[in-house]
């Protein structure tokens, strides 16, 4: 699943327009799927993306997501996929200065709780270690 999803991440940076070869921008998607859903994609890409969005705060963890599924290409398709192109038109309707802010601000947060949660495991695991020996 790793591989598919970098695979889909690589083909999807050889056709982006130059501003979008920036780091730590969000987006972008397969150009195949974005060819299934142009009409959407249309609106998407004719703003510029930010360095986070609410696609990236609801499936920070994609991969186990899809890995849980049966077909994931499918799922991704059929479930995945249409949400995030609803969420980033949603953000273009609602873009502001303060609805950016509300969005970085969540980002912070969920990656500030999920290293404190990696904090947390690595020193439960090294607990357990030193009471092995």
């Amino acid at each position: 699943m790793a591989a598919k999803k970098q695979n889909r991440r690589a083909a999807a940076t050889h056709q982006r327009p130059e501003w979008r070869d920036e780091p730590g921008l969000a987006r972008p998607e397969v150009p195949q799927f974005v060819e299934q859903f142009r009409t959407d994609y249309q609106e998407i890409l004719a703003v510029r993306p930010g360095i986070t969005d609410m696609a990236s705060l609801r499936y920070r963890n994609e991969e186990s997501l899809l890995a849980k599924a049966e077909d994931a290409e499918n799922e991704y398709l059929r479930s995945v996929l249409p949400d995030k192109i609803r969420l980033a038109k949603d953000y273009i309707q609602r873009s502001s200065f303060l609805f950016d802010l509300r969005v970085i601000l969540q980002t912070l947060f969920k990656l500030s709780r999920h290293t404190s949660e990696l904090e947390q495991s690595r020193r439960a695991h090294s607990g357990r270690l030193h009471e092995r020996y």
